[in-house]
């Protein structure tokens, strides 16, 4: 009887079907996190470090890491070099608690951080399992959560469209998944990039599911007013498209008409333009990037403090920067370099920058090889990268964190020779699965 159990477990199709169970769930844990983020003062923070909804968020990661492991385990080794400086930077972020200014909240947000990365890597292990690319998984998450937050303007428009200090005009921002402007701006110019490039599940090239989706991306970075995702979509665009002539002469054409257009009406009405490209905002918000260069020289003047293992994970940009007049409280320093700095110290920065650079390694290698949608990973990396320099990424828990993990670690996984897909997956009977829409 259990012989007959555990034969029928092990047939091709039924762990076909079940890893697309797993994947369902490690997407879960992912990503409910952040679906649900709401944010706290300080003063909330030390009156109450842990609240139900933090629990929650919490557990749920927990759990769905657990039911992975227990109903899909999958091959850990070979380790990429990647991935040894990820464990490397994870390990000092847990240890900083013996020197952090707020140990507890330094072990509940490192703890919290390794458990989404340690469900990122699993989900690259299984892709490769599979033999899918996580960038195609990636980019139906991108538009899930694209319509999600436009859907939230149709419905909430109150709460979707607000003013959020220091800026005075109404931007886009999730309802339901909670995701600020600027990210949403960014995940925007990933969904047109990977549109672009026709990256993703079969039904996400057909030209109906096109001419949907990116009007719908365009219309979300418009509304956001999101002006480095903006510049960095081009950018990405740039890197997809100079590997094709043909679709190089499409986008030529483009920026020479986005180009005239722009010339035309700045002639026609400067002070809009001009309105636009500001956001209405006051010479001191706009010369600062609204208050992230105050914020900075000040992060970086505490950091001076204590120059080589910071003032201990999340701690250090929390509650070890002081507040300016003016700018209101940060939850975020709005650059991932800094707020590691003031965090980890330079201790916690090399890791990282040795992470950045092998896996920038191997993304153009694996370019090179033109193997799948390579080209497209490396543009998205370059749009990451830039990035991180002005919003949070790799160090904390976001949307950054698990778009550019997954292009950093994703299958094919970078760094590896190439792997082939299991034998049960192989295969497996064919069955009417429908495209893996990696979104619980």
């Amino acid at each position: 009887m259990a012989q007959g159990t555990l034969s029928f477990w092990l047939r091709p199709r039924v762990l076909a079907a079940r890893a697309y169970g797993v994947q369902a769930v490690l997407w879960t844990g992912l990503l409910f996190p952040l679906a649900y983020d709401p944010t706290r003062t300080r003063d909330q923070i030390l009156s109450r470090l842990l609240t139900d909804a933090d629990l929650l968020r919490g557990l749920v990661p927990v759990a769905a890491l657990a039911v992975g492991l227990a109903w899909f385990p999958v091959r850990v080794r070979p380790v990429s070099r990647a991935e040894v400086w990820l464990g490397v930077f994870l390990t000092l972020a847990l240890a900083s608690a013996a020197w952090s200014v707020r140990p507890a909240a330094t072990l509940l947000r490192a703890g919290g951080l390794t458990i989404e990365y340690l469900l990122l890597l699993f989900l690259a292990r299984l892709h490769t399992d599979m033999g899918v690319e996580s960038l195609s998984h990636l980019g139906v998450v991108i538009q899930v959560i694209v319509l999600s937050c436009l859907g939230g303007a149709l419905l909430v428009p109150s709460r979707a469209l607000a003013v959020m200090p220091p800026d005075t005009v109404r931007r886009l921002a999730g309802v339901f998944p909670v995701i600020a402007p600027d990210i949403l701006g960014f995940c925007s110019g990933v969904g047109v990039v990977l549109l672009a490039a026709r990256t993703g599940p079969s039904w996400t090239r057909r030209r109906a599911a096109i001419a949907l989706l990116v009007p719908a991306d365009l219309a979300a970075l418009l509304l956001t007013q999101a002006r480095a995702a903006a510049a960095l979509m081009v950018v990405g665009l740039l890197v997809v498209l100079l590997r094709s002539r043909p679709r190089l002469r499409v986008l030529a054409g483009g920026v020479l008409a986005v180009v005239g257009l722009g010339a035309g009406a700045y002639l026609v009405g400067p002070a809009r333009v001009v309105a636009l490209m500001t956001r209405h905002q006051d010479l001191r918000f706009f010369v600062t990037m609204t208050g992230r260069t105050s914020t900075w020289r000040e992060a970086l003047l505490t950091w001076l403090g204590r120059p080589f293992l910071g003032y201990g994970y999340y701690a250090g940009h929390r509650f070890a920067l002081p507040p300016h007049p003016g700018y209101g409280e940060v939850s975020n320093v709005d650059s991932m370099w800094i707020e590691t700095l003031i965090d980890l110290g330079v201790a916690g920065v090399v890791p990282l920058v040795l992470l950045i650079a092998r896996a920038g390694s191997a993304l153009l290698t694996l370019a090179r090889s033109e193997r799948g949608a390579a080209w497209t990973r490396l543009a998205i990396f370059v749009m990451a990268l830039f990035a991180s320099f002005l919003n949070p990424s790799l160090e904390l828990l976001g949307y950054p964190m698990v778009f550019l993990g997954l292009v950093v670690f994703g299958a094919p996984r970078p760094g590896l020779p190439a792997a082939a897909p299991r034998r049960w997956w192989s295969r497996r009977q064919t069955v009417p699965l429908p495209d893996p829409i990696a979104w619980a």
